[in-house]
């Protein structure tokens, strides 16, 4: 696997509430690529650039830290058959650095106290998945100019950060939570909900 300086959190402080109906979005546009993920409704895109730069971002509440973040790592993978735990081996890896290098200078916050405590491996649209469970500390200064509610402060964070490997590439699919607000169940039936179009399915 290829290691690269950019983080699950870089692109992933959005996060999940239970939600009362779930709605979709579909983005089938030959910049964007073809997917659809359904998310609850009353939620909103705060962000809807090409996968392959920052990805589509669909906000819960303005803060920066409710919601989710889509996005794809175009060959990112070397052997799309490597072994669990070396795809989990990667994922912490990426993640924590990630989390070293925030800035506000780059990410309008700081990370710190980075910790993956659960892992699974599973499937997602028929594709193999990966998806860590990850909590740390998040340090907004405040001024994100896609979040008009975000705050300065210390959160304390609980999210997942998700790989679905499509041949040599990665759909990354990361989550976060203010932590007394985070649901695995209705997070991972979101994730699971995430499809792709027009995409060979290989055993």
């Amino acid at each position: 696997m290829k290691i690269v300086a950019i983080s699950l959190l870089s692109f992933a402080m959005m996060g999940l509430l239970v939600p009362s109906a779930l709605g979709e979005v579909f983005i089938n546009d030959e910049k964007f690529y073809p997917f659809s993920i359904e998310y609850p409704s009353g939620w909103h895109i705060a962000l809807e650039d090409s996968v392959t730069r920052e990805g589509v971002m669909i906000d819960k509440d303005k803060t920066g830290r409710n919601g989710i973040t889509i996005w794809l790592w175009q060959d990112i993978v070397d052997d799309p058959n490597a072994a669990d735990y070396q795809v989990f081996e990667f994922m912490k890896d990426v993640g924590k650095i990630g989390c070293q290098e925030m800035s506000y200078e780059l990410d309008y916050a700081k990370c710190k106290r980075y910790a993956v405590y659960h892992t699974t491996s599973w499937e997602v649209d028929g594709f193999r998945a990966f998806t860590i469970f990850e909590k740390y500390n998040w340090l907004p200064n405040g001024e994100d100019p896609l979040f008009p509610e975000s705050v300065r402060g210390d959160f304390a964070m609980q999210g997942t950060g998700t790989f679905v490997l499509v041949g040599n590439d990665a759909w990354v699919i990361g989550t976060a939570n203010d932590v007394e607000e985070f649901d695995e169940l209705e997070t991972m039936e979101i994730i699971q909900s995430f499809k792709l179009k027009d995409v060979e399915r290989k055993p």
